[in-house]
């Protein structure tokens, strides 16, 4: 071995056609994931970024200091509740363009199915990839910002005791 991994990524059909991915590490190692499986954990993990958008959403009429905070905060909000959801649909939509490019069997109807569906879809993917993540950091900042001008009733003291029936 020269000090490195070969990594050898390959899909074979089994038994009843379920198709898996097979992994080979310097071909002594060798990992399998059903390719179904990683379809799940993709689409939940979306799920669960859209879950985690929509407990943004609960703050949608909270008191804020100022509109234009609560308007960034709703935007940030929907946005992130939002775009994992047209990721799902991106995800779909590039499958389907794969399969048709290679239906297509010709280099150039191939070609035109990249130019035409493919870019523009890489494109949006960037946009939406970026626009989260501003979203992601605006909604975190925003938060602490928020901090500074709590009401009155935040900074009252609490008689946790009252609170325990047996004391």
């Amino acid at each position: 071995m020269s000090g490195g991994f070969i990594l050898n990524v390959h899909r074979s059909v089994i038994g009843d056609g379920e198709g898996l991915e097979v992994l080979e590490i310097s071909g002594d190692f060798e990992l399998s994931m059903n390719v179904n499986l990683h379809r799940l954990a993709t689409i939940s993990s979306f799920l669960t970024a859209t879950a985690f958008g929509g407990v943004h959403c609960i703050a949608w009429n909270f008191e804020f200091t100022t509109p234009v905070e609560r308007l960034i905060w709703n935007i940030s909000a929907a946005l992130v509740t939002t775009i994992p959801l047209v990721w799902i649909s991106m995800v779909i939509l590039g499958y389907s363009v794969d399969r048709l490019k290679r239906w297509c069997g010709k280099c150039w109807a191939q070609q035109c199915v990249h130019i035409l569906v493919g870019v523009p879809l890489f494109v949006l993917v960037f946009a939406l990839v970026c626009a989260y993540f501003v979203c992601r950091v605006i909604l975190v900042v925003e938060a602490f910002v928020l901090l500074r001008d709590l009401p009155p009733g935040a900074r009252a003291t609490v008689d946790w005791s009252s609170f325990i029936p047996h004391i």
